[in-house]
């Protein structure tokens, strides 16, 4: 019984913030174009793309989904010294709780790389599309449909809901600032220090979101700020990148802090196998006041594989028993970072 009251009270709750907020994700740097425009083709290969899947709270009766596809790319990166673009796409969909809330969202992004020196890069981005939500209303239940016993489906609920879904333009903008250290040779290394810290606005053009015919809200806008940095650990095949990420949406905030140990790989031998170069990432960050968040990265040659868990540590522990939400990430890049040894000097 305990289970079923905060299962209903969880989907009620995330039913009305879902409505005003926008999905998350557990790992923001590996869907860096839902955390910023600016990041837009600000690495080190010529084009990258980035497969994501999160299940959330599976164990509650309707788990929330969400798929995400992007891609971006640096071009015209040899016809200036003192910078280059960057372009991109990204796509997502997610399907939420019982009442089968949809959103599909793209959006394309434009990011102008500016190289201040050899050490620092300014990059400034813009990104539009648009956004569909969907309800299936028919699943909802209402305060007015209870007969003081039970739910009663045959009693009106009040509500003048009058379409199941609408459509609404998108508008975003973000700036970023990125550091290397005097000693990074190659961009993909752990060597040196690199660092990146950036702050993103998404909603600019706040859109009117309403199911009702008879009034509507303007979406509220977000706030991203977010750093990252990568130290070299002397004399160890290791590198510690910490991470923070601070968004705020209305009246909702959400921080996430915590830190990635990435480990090197190298065969000493002289074969140039699939393992030759590759990296292992382990990390563990907290959101604030609601999970904790432990995740792995695997890189070799051309891929990278991340999985991460979070623990629910909030009162919706009760109904979700502590279990949060599965994501699963496959990244491809080319070319082969590994063996891209020399690019990360005329790039940056």
């Amino acid at each position: 019984m305990k289970t079923i009251f905060f299962s209903t009270i969880l989907c009620i709750v995330l039913f009305l913030q879902t409505q005003a907020q926008d999905i998350h994700f557990s790992e923001y740097y590996a869907n860096p174009l839902s955390m910023n425009p600016a990041l837009a083709g600000a690495h080190n290969s010529d084009a990258r793309v980035i497969l994501s899947y999160k299940d959330q709270w599976d164990k509650l009766e309707n788990p929330y989904k969400t798929y995400a596809f992007s891609g971006d790319a640096g071009i015209f990166r040899s016809r200036t010294n003192t910078g280059y673009w960057g372009v991109g796409f990204n796509l997502f969909h997610d399907l939420s709780g019982v009442n089968k809330l949809a959103t599909t969202n793209l959006n394309l992004s434009a990011t102008y790389h500016l190289r201040l020196n050899r050490q620092h890069i300014l990059s400034a981005g813009l990104q539009g599309g648009f956004s569909q939500k969907k309800i299936n209303e028919g699943n909802l239940q209402w305060d007015n449909q209870f007969d003081g016993v039970a739910y009663n489906s045959s009693l009106q609920s009040g509500e003048n809901i009058t379409s199941d879904g609408f459509t609404m333009g998108e508008a975003a903008t973000g700036i970023c600032w990125s550091y290397l250290s005097e000693s990074v040779k190659n961009y993909n290394s752990n060597e040196g220090i690199k660092t990146e810290l950036g702050i993103a606005f998404y909603h600019v053009n706040t859109p009117q979101y309403s199911f009702y015919n008879t009034s509507s809200e303007e979406l509220d806008f977000r706030t991203i700020c977010h750093g990252k940095a990568s130290i070299e650990i002397p004399k160890t095949i290791m590198a510690a990148i910490p991470t923070v990420t601070f968004m705020k949406q209305g009246a909702s905030n959400e921080l996430i802090v915590g830190a990635y140990v990435r480990f090197m790989m190298r065969d000493n031998t002289n074969k140039t196998g699939f393992l030759s170069k590759a990296a292992i990432s382990v990390g563990n960050h907290y959101r604030w006041g609601d999970a904790y968040v432990c995740s792995i990265m695997f890189e070799a040659m051309h891929f990278a594989l991340g999985l991460s868990y979070d623990v629910n540590t909030s009162p919706l522990k009760y109904a979700s028993k502590r279990d949060g939400g599965l994501e699963i990430t496959i990244r491809y890049t080319t070319p082969n970072p590994f063996v891209n040894e020399n690019r990360g000097n005329s790039l940056l």
